[in-house]
């Protein structure tokens, strides 16, 4: 990727632009034939939010992947792109009023919640007594210690708060059809998803058991796959199905998944110039064209720590490889900052770089998720509108 990189530069004459790279013809279909191979039981609806890029999306759709939407914008864009309205969940726990209009009016079937006032808005602000065509499926809540995202600190159901909520829909007339969980992102520890199976194993039943109305056929086992255990995580799921919701004894029973960074993180390369250096204390410091408040945000909102490698620009040095000058050329302790006029907006302050200078550029692998998709243009400062280059 950096040889296409330094391509690009040279081909672009770029000193001071950042970019992606993007791999849609090896590494998005590699990514979509693995998981169909490792979970044959569960279709993907691609997370949104992760990552809005639209040829991304238009590719996942094209191989059969459904969405993950949790805002109007997210189903407007699928939509805009052509997605079957059926192939779309709207995965907020809680939504805005306008919102349970909008979904109402176009007729997006599927919708998650976790507490009685969300059941309330959904029939006094849009489906009434008739529920013609949205469903309902509750999400639970899955304390996951090794996630690095912990969405249990903010949505799902508790174990001992799942009896109550659900005699209530019954009550007021809600359409349950299933159940939802998300284990938190990028987590370690694969026996979560056995754990989250088993407790959605039991809700199931309760709500079979004291619902003669409702029809439950939705399991979703959410997000937080990562690509460094994603098979293993997939036996476990796989073993757990097979336990708890066994085929031939569930042939009903749609099972679906929202991964995000699954699909997009390999698949993005960003590299960034270097706009200012100085010599300090015996350390080099690099000033980037982007920031904690562009593409970087997944530093703070994320927790990623994304790894650097220096590239020359070739324009510079008229040469195709990656500081290749000297064979013994020196590391230097290195920090990255931001182009912002923040101080806060520090990158990275423990790098050992070789010497690099005005034009050279900073390469980021692996780095789909919950980037570009969060940059804003703080400070007047244009970090949203890159450049995608597709391969």
């Amino acid at each position: 990727m950096d040889v296409i990189g330094k391509n690009i530069i040279k081909e672009k004459k770029f000193h001071e632009n950042s970019f992606y790279v993007v791999n849609l013809t090896e590494k998005l279909h590699e990514k979509i034939q693995d998981w169909n191979y490792n979970l044959p039981r569960v279709k993907p609806f691609y997370a949104v939010k992760c990552n809005t890029d639209k040829k991304l999306i238009q590719h996942l759709m094209k191989n059969g992947v459904a969405f993950d939407c949790a805002s109007r914008k997210e189903i407007d864009l699928v939509l805009s792109l052509g997605c079957d309205i059926n192939n779309i969940i709207f995965a907020h726990p809680i939504k805005k009023i306008d919102d349970i209009h909008y979904t109402h009016d176009i007729g997006i079937r599927y919708t998650t919640f976790d507490n009685p006032s969300e059941l309330d808005k959904l029939i006094q602000y849009g489906y009434g007594d008739a529920f013609d065509n949205m469903k309902c499926i509750i999400r639970l809540c899955i304390d996951n210690p090794t996630a690095r995202i912990q969405l249990g600190l903010k949505y799902g159901v508790k174990p001992n708060e799942y009896k109550e909520l659900l005699d209530y829909a019954k009550k007021i007339g809600i359409d349950l059809v299933g159940v939802s969980f998300h284990v938190g992102g990028a987590g370690s520890d694969c026996n979560i998803f056995e754990t989250a199976i088993s407790y959605a194993k039991e809700v199931f039943e309760y709500a079979i058991n004291t619902c003669e109305f409702c029809n439950m056929h939705i399991l979703d086992i959410g997000g937080g796959f990562i690509n460094t255990n994603f098979s293993e995580c997939a036996s476990v799921i796989n073993h757990a199905l097979e336990t708890y919701f066994p085929q031939e004894e569930n042939e009903h029973l749609r099972i679906i998944a929202e991964p995000g960074r699954y699909f997009a993180e390999e698949v993005f390369t960003f590299f960034t110039p270097i706009i200012g250096v100085r010599n300090r204390n015996q350390q080099k410091e690099y000033w980037i064209a982007d920031s904690l408040y562009g593409s970087f945000n997944c530093i703070i909102y994320d927790g990623q720590k994304p790894v650097f490698k220096p590239i020359e620009n070739p324009l510079l040095y008229n040469s195709m490889s990656i500081f290749n000058r000297d064979t013994n050329e020196l590391l230097y302790p290195s920090k990255i900052m931001g182009c912002t006029c923040d101080s806060f907006d520090k990158i990275d302050e423990v790098l050992y770089f070789p010497e690099l200078q005005l034009g050279d550029y900073i390469m980021c692998e692996n780095f789909g998720a919950y980037t570009h998709s969060g940059a804003m243009n703080f400070n007047g400062i244009e970090m949203t509108d890159i450049p995608f280059f597709y391969i």
